[in-house]
């Protein structure tokens, strides 16, 4: 049923109603005005709030022309003709900010009736979070058809229109904020999604100071806003399942009498079975520990500021119970569940010549692009450009997306990449060949590391073409592979390298992925015997310490395992052990002693019974 804003202002049968009565009712919760039919059949007329003086009344153009025909914006209405389109306009854009004004008081206070754009019908069910305000009008429509109106709003402007945007999103800026930090509200909470677990971090005052203080630490990084949002749902995941057990907040199950609940909410939200005494997550069952500690820190800080003794006590007796009994009951169960998953896991690595058949396709891309130069391939060059530097740099394909444009121009102008001409002169000529042709830009890395990209002369080409492409490609953000028009994010490393692994053909395009690449790297540098110097030079590089490089970053244990050590347990039965006295495993050569062949029969009857 489609409502339209009176523009009568002659109607004598409205009868004006009592101050903000849809806000001082006796409701307790919100509700929605409802489109009720009267004894004729037909519907009642439908009431808006005041813009100046919160009155609810059904014809608005007729109060605002006999009580407030003095304010500048009705009197800007007075005077344009009666039935005018322009007139009519008007009339609505003020109507709709007179409800806004009073949804949004509804919404901060908790309780009253909601002015929609469209009431409901008697029937039918709704709640508070299937609806949204129109960012240009302030109406207020159902977010499933939000999209409709926005395409013909008569406020938004035509190249709002024309841009894709989340009306959605734009929309939910405008409610109530739920806590003191605007930035946090908009790029976490607004982009959430609105479901009942979001219900429950917003009403959650422990969740919301928790992520506001992960905000404030990783804010300045954007990407992290997701991390962020996974955090708070994650408590919300648990808030919701203790309400099962009336416990409806973070700060109940802060309270040591509520210690046996929380265990029991933990282990059903992370999928723990009885029988198997296993978790299907143990990893979440762990970030919950983790986030749990941390609200306990956050409850205890509050304590000392407020000087309230109960709840530091609370935050205390929490910590220190958490500290005896969490490992016993969540902890030890998780890690053995994570760790049992891993075995006999096969490890997938990349095959050498499938990477060598991409980086040939990505270098005929490249050069292929970059003879036309032409603006309208700018999307396809620069996805080539970011899948060959993570390709030959073995980076992270988060760390190379975000590279700046600027810090790319820095090292050119500045000449910071290349090296001092001391340090080449205890190089060899071939080395000193590679650091006059190669470029070098420092990025941030994993846990705030600078770690380097390297830059070889074909890729530097492609790269100042495509920085040439930029203006006319509608180019603004500040990244170095960023999208054309409003998009804020760059291009993703891992879909480029998805996508032209496909595209080249390759044996096994699946085990093409940045991760797998740079543990390629790492596990077969071991191939060369490198020594601890030169391992700590490829440790830095690929942003690691020595310590993850040699303990996660080595060939795989089967083959090690299989090819060395069964070597030695070969000499010890067979009583040949005394004759590789002081060697290493790589010295003990079978071939060399005329014992390989008994040992390849003996070995292959053991396989023909």
């Amino acid at each position: 049923m489609v409502e339209h804003v009176s523009d009568s202002e002659n109607d004598d049968n409205e009868e004006i109603s009592c101050r903000f009565p849809l806000l001082d009712s006796g409701e307790k919760k919100i509700i929605f005005q409802e489109a009720k039919k009267t004894t004729t059949g037909k519907y009642d007329n439908k009431k808006h709030s005041c813009l100046f003086c919160e009155k609810v009344l059904a014809n608005m153009a007729r109060h605002y022309t006999l009580v407030h025909f003095n304010e500048p914006r009705v009197a800007k209405i007075l005077i344009l003709p009666k039935k005018s389109k322009e007139r009519r306009q008007l009339w609505e854009k003020l109507v709709n900010n007179g409800d806004f004004e009073h949804n949004y008081s509804v919404i901060e206070k908790g309780h009253g009736v909601i002015i929609p754009k469209y009431r409901k019908e008697s029937s039918e069910s709704v709640v508070l979070k299937d609806y949204v305000p129109c960012f240009h009008c302030k109406g207020m429509y159902k977010k499933t058809d939000l999209w409709k109106h926005t395409s013909q709003c008569s406020v938004g402007s035509k190249t709002l229109h024309s841009e894709k945007q989340n009306h959605v999103k734009l929309g939910r800026l405008l409610f109530p904020s739920t806590c003191a930090n605007k930035h946090f509200q908009e790029k976490v909470l607004s982009v959430m999604k609105d479901d009942e677990i979001k219900s429950v971090i917003v009403s959650d005052k422990r969740i919301i100071d928790f992520g506001s203080r992960m905000f404030e630490k990783h804010g300045k990084d954007e990407h992290k806003n997701i991390y962020i949002s996974q955090k708070l749902r994650e408590l919300g995941r648990l808030v919701k399942c203790s309400k099962n057990q009336s416990l409806n907040s973070v700060d109940d199950l802060l309270c040591t009498n509520n210690w046996d609940t929380l265990i029991k909410c933990v282990k059903e939200v992370a999928g723990y079975s009885e029988e198997s005494h296993t978790f299907t997550t143990p990893s979440l069952a762990l970030k919950l520990g983790h986030s749990l500690q941390k609200s306990a820190n956050l409850l205890k800080s509050e304590g000392l500021k407020e000087n309230d003794d109960y709840k530091i006590k609370t935050a205390e007796s929490f910590l220190s119970l958490y500290e005896n009994d969490w490992t016993d009951a969540i902890s030890s169960q998780a890690l053995s569940s994570l760790h049992d998953k891993k075995y006999n896991k096969p490890l997938l690595m990349p095959l050498v010549e499938d990477v060598k058949k991409l980086n040939c396709y990505l270098e005929k891309e490249a050069r292929r692009l970059c003879s036309d130069a032409d603006p309208c391939l700018y999307n396809e060059l620069a996805q080539v450009c970011l899948a060959q530097i993570i390709l030959f740099n073995r980076r992270r394909s988060g760390e190379a997306e975000r590279m700046t444009l600027s810090a790319y121009k820095e090292t050119l102008a500045t000449g910071s990449g290349k090296p001092d001409e001391v340090v080449l002169s205890t190089l060899n000529e071939f080395e000193r060949t590679l650091c006059h042709s190669h470029l070098r830009v420092e990025i941030k890395g994993k846990r705030g590391r600078k770690v380097p990209v390297l830059f070889t002369k074909t890729m530097k080409e492609s790269i100042d073409i495509l920085i040439s492409m930029r203006e006319k490609a509608n180019v603004t953000q500040p990244y170095l592979f960023s999208r054309p028009g409003s998009f804020t994010k760059p291009f993703r490393g891992t879909d480029c390298i998805r996508r032209f692994s496909k595209k080249a053909g390759l044996q096994d395009p699946n085990s093409i992925n940045s991760t797998k690449l740079r543990k390629q790297l790492a596990t077969l540098a071991q191939v060369l015997n490198l020594s601890e110097t030169s391992q700590d030079i490829l440790a830095t590089f690929q942003g690691h310490n020595i310590r993850v490089h040699r303990e996660f970053y080595r060939l795989p244990e089967n083959a090690l395992q299989v090819a060395k050590v069964s070597k030695l347990l070969h000499c010890i039965n067979n009583g040949t052990i005394q004759k590789y006295r002081g060697k290493d495993f790589d010295e003990i050569d079978f071939i060399d002693t005329g014992i390989y062949n008994s040992y390849v029969i003996t070995i292959q009857g053991h396989f023909n019974c």
